[in-house]
């Protein structure tokens, strides 16, 4: 997908550019138009990388999260859900604990590098991707530029999709803390109170900060912000609609 993408997108550049060189209106000169289809194949190149493999490790590592939290909760559920206040069951517990801490753990070292993609395709992709369908759309745009626009887009669309992946790890991260809290609030629990304040102390955790992929440290990808997002993205939209 991403040499189809980038060898389009130069094919076009380089056919427009033939095109507006062969024009007698344009006074376009050959090393004029060799260097700008260079500068413009570096920069897709650029472009094109930063988006697919972002896309890619993202989709690759919140996929693996959401396995591997999904797979915590079920064995907490489990255990529960057919609770017996015994050696066995309250070290199998606290084990699906520790799972849960340990990956928590690998979360937020893949975010360290995650939030700076997160953060320039968040704030530079979006303009972008607002500029480009405005241009799709207007009367005076050229054949060619059209063309080249609705491929920009179709990639620009992956940070709608990233926005969905990052969810996913804050979503199944968080997921034990209902059943936890549910099982506490229940009359008749046979549990200690030496294993009640250990899930107190595991459900303080849940109710904290997100787990999960965040912009930079500014805000967490969850569920909130991707619909902030798809209101903000369509509120600038037909802003940018009315002023031009």
């Amino acid at each position: 997908m991403f040499n189809i993408t980038v060898i389009t997108t130069n094919g076009i550049y380089i056919i427009a550019l033939i095109f507006a060189y062969l024009d007698p209106e344009s006074n376009y000169i050959i090393s004029s138009s060799i260097f700008f289809a260079f500068v413009l194949c570096i920069f897709t190149l650029q472009t094109f990388g930063l988006v697919f493999s972002g896309s890619i490790a993202i989709y690759a590592c919140a996929l693996y999260c959401k396995m591997k939290f999904n797979e915590i909760y079920g064995n907490i559920s489990k255990l529960i859900n057919n609770y017996i206040d015994n050696k066995y069951t309250n070290i199998l517990l606290m084990k699906s604990f520790i799972e849960h801490n340990y990956y928590e753990r690998k979360v937020y070292e893949m975010n360290h590098t995650f939030r700076c993609i997160i953060f320039i395709l968040y704030y530079v992709g979006t303009p972008g991707f607002h500029i480009g369908l405005y241009g799709v759309y207007q009367k005076e745009t050229q054949f060619y530029a059209r063309i080249f626009l609705i491929i920009v887009n179709l990639c620009f669309t992956l940070i709608v999709l990233i926005k969905i992946m990052s969810t996913w790890v804050i979503n199944f991260a968080h997921k034990p803390y209902p059943l936890l809290y549910s099982y506490l609030c229940r009359r008749q629990s046979p549990q200690s109170l030496r294993m009640r304040l250990k899930i107190l102390v595991f459900i303080e955790r849940l109710s904290g900060p997100d787990i999960g992929f965040y912009c930079y440290d500014l805000f967490p990808m969850n569920n909130y912000e991707f619909y902030q997002y798809m209101y903000i993205s369509g509120a600038n939209y037909i802003l940018l609609n009315t002023l031009f």
